[in-house]
């Protein structure tokens, strides 16, 4: 995981797929591929906004990331847990699911795209928060 400005648009013409580029997104691809199973592991510019919510830090150290530490240098990184987790990867589940328990990184960056996009609805209303019909 990692934060930053991206370039995003649609590609081609046969076939167009919608697709975002930048320096953040390498960073996020490559905290994932030089991750560690189980855990979290984010830049140390992420880390810090995680820290302001609540997120507990430890840290994994300065790694050679391709792509990027040719240019910048090695990335001091970290690896994130909440604050509540209690139990193991292993008995949360692992794996790539999702769970929508609100202790873990996944609900919180779900939680703050919801909370977007609801603050967006309701300033394309003139402030009004609609409820949908059911």
């Amino acid at each position: 995981m990692a934060h930053g400005a991206v370039i995003a648009g649609v590609i081609g013409a046969t076939k167009p797929q919608y697709d975002i580029w930048g320096l953040s997104v390498n960073m996020a691809s490559r905290m994932e591929s030089t991750g560690v199973d189980g855990r979290i592991q984010v830049p140390e510019s992420t880390s810090s906004i995680l820290v302001e919510r609540g997120f507990l830090r430890q840290l994994r150290g300065d790694i050679y990331v391709k792509g990027i530490s040719e240019r910048h240098g090695k990335v001091r990184t970290y690896f994130m847990s909440s604050r509540d987790e209690r139990s193991s990867f292993v008995e949360r589940g692992g794996g790539r699911g999702f769970s929508l328990n609100r202790n873990t990184l996944g609900a919180v960056v779900y939680s703050l795209v919801q909370a977007r996009k609801r603050e967006k609805l309701r300033e394309e209303n003139g402030g009004f928060h609609l409820v949908e019909a059911t």
